[in-house]
């Protein structure tokens, strides 16, 4: 019996690693190149939606047009590795101008190590990104995926202008929530923001815990002086007159500096402060 769980951990170990090894981890700082092989950088769609805007205009002079983008759970493309939720974005370009690049904000520390997962679904009459880019710079820990649209040779081309489509862009994550976000849509030359779902960035949370962080020293520092200041209080007690402490002890603020006037308070004379003083030395 024990052989039999112990295969099939193995099997299971083993069907992970294939799952991972399809997988096109993209950390910061890196690109990943899409083929369109199934499987590799290429995938169907799946799962459950559980948000989505849909129809989200954009414009800037000649640039115009629509994003949807959705959420989604369970997508079985979701390498295990990650497990968490998948953010699926299609560019409706309707204006002149072709689009060169869709860049998405909200990934900012999320998936650092292997990375996001991306993938493309293709799209009938749709054109597929060449390249996936993230981002790597001061502060900036993968904050942006971005999308390139490249003419040939090197790409498959720019996403063409009046009735484009694009095939639909997924970044597969290991996130559990989702938020607002922009995304930008670049011409080569012009660009225009679009309100889409992504991961909620970290920042503002860390930047709260480090606004708390010299607060909580400091008080740990009077806790810890307290605690110290106590158990010397009560020795020297215990050594010149060992004589229960009365309730006049709560009204004494345990972070006062000057022990001299603790034990004064107390009714210890010099020569109490003399032994205390000598005995911290």
């Amino acid at each position: 019996m024990k052989r039999i769980k112990t295969f099939t951990g193995l099997i299971a170990l083993l069907c992970g690693l294939a799952s991972t090894s399809q997988a096109t981890f993209l950390s910061p700082g890196t690109a990943v190149a899409f083929t369109g092989t199934p499987g590799l950088d290429s995938q169907t769609s799946g799962g459950a939606v559980i948000a989505s805007l849909v129809g989200v205009p954009y414009a800037n002079g000649a640039l115009s047009g629509t994003v949807d983008s959705f959420v989604v759970s369970g997508d079985p493309s979701n390498p295990v590795l990650l497990g968490g939720l998948s953010f699926y974005y299609v560019i409706h370009n309707s204006g002149a101008s072709e689009v060169s690049r869709f860049a998405v904000n909200g990934f900012n520390g999320v998936d650092v190590v292997p990375g996001v997962d991306v993938k493309v679904i293709p799209v009938l009459g749709g054109t597929s990104p060449n390249v996936a880019t993230r981002s790597l710079g001061l502060g900036d820990l993968g904050r942006t995926v971005g999308f390139n649209f490249t003419p040939p040779p090197i790409g498959y081309g720019n996403l063409p202008g009046s009735g484009g489509l694009s095939y639909t862009m997924v970044v597969h994550t290991s996130a559990l929530k989702y938020a607002s976000s922009l995304a930008s849509i670049v011409d080569g030359g012009a660009s225009a923001n679009v309100s889409v779902l992504a991961v909620p960035e970290p920042t503002t949370m860390i930047a709260g815990a480090m606004l708390l962080l010299p607060f909580l020293l400091s008080r740990g520092r009077c806790i810890s002086r307290s605690n110290s200041s106590e158990s010397r209080v009560f020795r020297v007690s215990k050594l010149v007159r060992p004589i229960p402490v009365d309730r006049r002890w709560s009204t004494f603020s345990p972070c006062d500096p000057d022990r001299r006037d603790a034990l004064s308070y107390f009714g210890y004379g010099s020569a109490a402060w003399s032994e205390f003083h000598d005995s911290e030395v």
